[in-house]
């Protein structure tokens, strides 16, 4: 985590140089603290791959002190701070299907996807949406899945899931499958189970 004093001495930085639009400041401080957040694992990241794991010294590049370095080193260099890299290393080795949704997530993507639904409506064309639930719609479009027609368009590496996805939509409206609280279309072709703590894989 970024130290709250940083943050609010960056903050008052980005203020001198920006005017906001009224009724904006709000909405711009949110976006501007994810984003020091995620500067700030980046380089927390590098600092530990490209320098401490290969015993280089950034002190004469970086204005960091000698005593900041040498702390930095013990925290990564812990028993608890490794076993947290293996998980991590583990987690991400799992996931097949990496996503294209950039730093708003799925929280920015969803409206401006229903929006885009409703439009193609109007048009009279079919929405992903009126093919498959929305939770697998999303978690397809985010992997830079369409429709063309009536068909679901995507790409190779993803092919197989939407058709298991296309699968089980299917079954479900003849009844011979039924989307339960831990199993749904998408985690059916996924093969998993969902953990309702996490909103979308």
């Amino acid at each position: 985590m970024v130290p709250e004093g940083k943050r609010k001495n960056c903050w008052t930085r980005l203020c001198t140089k920006f005017i906001f639009p009224e009724g904006t400041e709000g909405l711009v401080k949110g976006h501007v603290m994810k984003q020091l957040a995620i500067s700030f694992r980046g380089y927390r990241h590098d600092m530990n791959k490209k320098w401490l794991q290969k015993g280089r010294d950034p002190t004469k590049r970086y204005p960091i002190t000698a005593e900041q370095w040498a702390r930095f080193s013990v925290i990564k260099n812990s028993d608890d701070s490794k076993a947290k890299s293996q998980a991590a290393s583990r987690l991400a080795k799992k996931n097949k299907y990496h996503h294209h949704l950039g730093t708003g997530g799925y929280k920015t993507k969803i409206p401006k996807w229903r929006a885009e639904d409703e439009a193609k409506r109007r048009e009279g064309k079919l929405a992903l949406t009126d093919i498959v639930p929305e939770r697998s719609a999303n978690w397809l479009r985010a992997r830079k899945a369409n429709t063309e027609s009536d068909e679901i368009s995507c790409p190779d590496e993803i092919k197989p899931v939407a058709e298991k996805v296309l699968e089980a939509t299917n079954l479900e409206k003849t009844g011979a499958f039924k989307s339960q609280r831990e199993r749904d279309s998408l985690s059916h072709a996924l093969g998993n189970k969902i953990i309702f703590s996490i909103l979308f894989e």
